[in-house]
């Protein structure tokens, strides 16, 4: 799918190419004779640097039809910062998700059931702000006359790009996503639910405090029916974790890996640690050492690997019996290892260090 949605870029750049120099009565050797090289390196550039802005475009697309359609702000965050609605503050990451240059987080509505409650605006916000500019920009390349039109024509090239990366449906693009709300009402309860449950993070719950009405598609099993399904999966993990129950931990994730491949997962790098330290607090060392050899061989699952010390301690206590290593791990400090997490997964990683400590002995301190 992903060639496939490249493939499709390309063609549109190609036919938008095409459209302005037949618009403008050009062809590509006089396009070639009538824009000095200076000034085409200086417009590449700067609509190369000209993405950052589009992005943040993007993302206030989001928020303003949002807050058109009565979502409320939960975060705002941008590669490296992040402002938080309710504390009112900036925050500086230092251990931002790959892949991910912004994200506008919202609340949705309080009135309605999941059913009517809205969401293509909101969803469909940044795209349309991409949409607009791309075409004000192309536009002005037909209607400014000189060299210029060739600097408005560049213009429009970033926020075209960025719609079609966002609008094509796959994975969890927001094309992706509306595609796959309008599937069913199962995948919105989740989408809901997910939303929801970011909003009661930002405030500062724990994963025992969330009500067990979040999870009742993980009761019923609905939750397989929609790509939705993997967060709320992922935080009944975590609460099972929290409470120290292992084994429901361990079934949730062994049916995750049933129904879903984690390397196509938004989720991956945290899937691929959650599932290596269950094996190795369950005892399963071939399968333990299997995923460590996949970890290493993807970056980003590596990257995230090395900032998760409880699940490198337990590997190598429990795996590795090198109970040495396993307290250095838990003595690991990193100045952004907090950065980008909430108070909840702060608070779970703190109980585990605890947990893995009692196996440890006198030794960590």
């Amino acid at each position: 799918m992903k060639i496939t949605s490249k493939l499709l870029t390309f063609v549109a750049v190609l036919a938008l190419g095409a459209g302005y120099l037949v618009g403008n009565d050009l062809t590509i050797q006089g396009f070639v004779n009538s824009v000095p090289f200076i000034q085409l390196a200086i417009v590449a550039l700067i609509a190369v640097y000209s993405s950052y802005v589009h992005i943040i475009l993007h993302e206030l697309g989001h928020y303003v039809f949002g807050k058109m359609t009565g979502y409320q702000l939960i975060y705002f965050q941008l590669p490296y910062f992040r402002y938080e609605a309710k504390k009112k503050t900036f925050s500086k990451l230092g251990n931002r998700i790959p892949g991910m240059m912004g994200q506008c987080l919202m609340q949705p509505p309080v009135k309605g059931t999941y059913k009517e409650k809205p969401y293509f605006l909101y969803l469909a916000g940044g795209l349309i702000v991409n949409f607009l500019t791309a075409s004000l920009f192309y536009l002005g390349s037909f209607i400014i006359p000189g060299t210029i039109s060739f600097t408005f024509f560049a213009l429009s090239i970033p926020p075209f790009l960025l719609f079609m990366a966002n609008v094509l449906p796959y994975s969890f693009t927001d094309g992706g996503v509306i595609r796959e709300l309008r599937k069913s009402e199962v995948s919105r309860t989740l989408y809901f639910k997910q939303l929801e449950l970011a909003a009661l993070f930002e405030e500062g719950k724990e994963f025992s405090e969330i009500p067990d009405s979040y999870f009742s598609e993980i009761g019923d099993g609905t939750y397989t029916e929609s790509k939705m399904g993997e967060y709320i999966l992922l935080i009944a993990y975590q609460k099972y974790v929290a409470e120290l129950d292992f084994e429901k931990a361990d079934k949730l994730l062994q049916a995750y890996q049933a129904n879903w491949n984690y390397l196509a997962s938004p989720y991956a790098r945290i899937l691929a640690s959650e599932i290596l330290f269950i094996h190795a607090i369950f005892g399963r060392k071939k399968e333990a050492e299997q995923l460590m050899a996949q970890i290493e061989s993807y970056p980003l699952l590596k990257n995230y690997y090395d900032h998760s010390k409880v699940t490198k301690a337990a590997y190598q206590f429990f795996v590795k019996t090198n109970v040495a290593e396993a307290t250095k791990n838990l003595n690991q400090t990193s100045t952004n290892s907090e950065a980008g997490f909430n108070e909840a997964e702060l608070s779970l990683r703190d109980n585990l260090v605890n947990w893995l400590e009692s196996y440890l002995g006198s030794e960590v301190r």
